[in-house]
């Protein structure tokens, strides 16, 4: 299989998924929202990923923390 192969099958499966991981998840009888997630690379490798889950959507830090954050 070609590169260019391999990085659309990759590329498929992420998008095909994405709906799956950004589903609300139930931690102790608290749903949780996705707020946000990043993904970091080094050169073509996935280092990590990282998610921030709350209990409801904010666009700002203040406005979970509110008199915390800045």
């Amino acid at each position: 299989m070609t590169l260019a192969k391999r990085c659309a099958t990759v590329l498929a499966g992420c998008l095909l998924s994405a709906g799956i991981q950004a589903a609300p998840v139930d931690l102790g009888g608290t749903k949780l929202q996705l707020n946000g997630a990043g993904l970091r690379y080094k050169a073509v490798f996935k280092v990590y990923l990282a998610a921030l889950y709350l209990d409801k959507k904010t666009a700002t830090p203040e406005e979970e923390l509110p008199g915390k954050a800045g």
